[in-house]
């Protein structure tokens, strides 16, 4: 996983990793009281991200709490009656649900037709 420092381009998300093949995006957030802010820019690079095909995921702590939600990106983008989290991690155990959740988000789609035929490109 890499940090990533960008101040040239806002809203690309905190982190970037690549586990087994399968690149995702993190962006890293404290929930202050009930809820999870996002800026424009964030929702906007999730959503174009997200749209075709990226994982992007939010991972967010309350302030005062050490069990950390993690979103899918399309969900974290919607407002915030309709935000649920796809997995608690409560502590160093936990990781391997993310990697496993990481794994499943990654099984093709049949929508998408793969590999891409230079015929799928125009």
């Amino acid at each position: 996983m890499v940090r990533i420092e960008n101040r040239v381009t806002p809203g690309v998300p905190d982190v970037n990793g690549c586990y087994d093949g399968i690149d995702f995006w993190l962006e890293l957030k404290v929930i202050k009281g009930n809820s999870l802010q996002l800026s424009k820019f964030q929702k906007a690079w999730i959503y174009e991200r997200t749209s075709r095909g990226g994982l992007v995921f939010v991972l967010a702590r309350p302030l005062s709490g050490s069990v950390i939600k993690v979103f899918e990106g399309s969900n974290a983008i919607q407002g915030p009656e309709s935000r649920f989290p796809v997995l608690w991690i409560h502590g160093p155990g936990d990781w391997l649900k993310f990697y496993e959740l990481l794994a499943r988000s990654c099984e093709p789609d049949p929508e998408i037709p793969f590999p891409l035929s230079s015929n799928s490109i125009n």
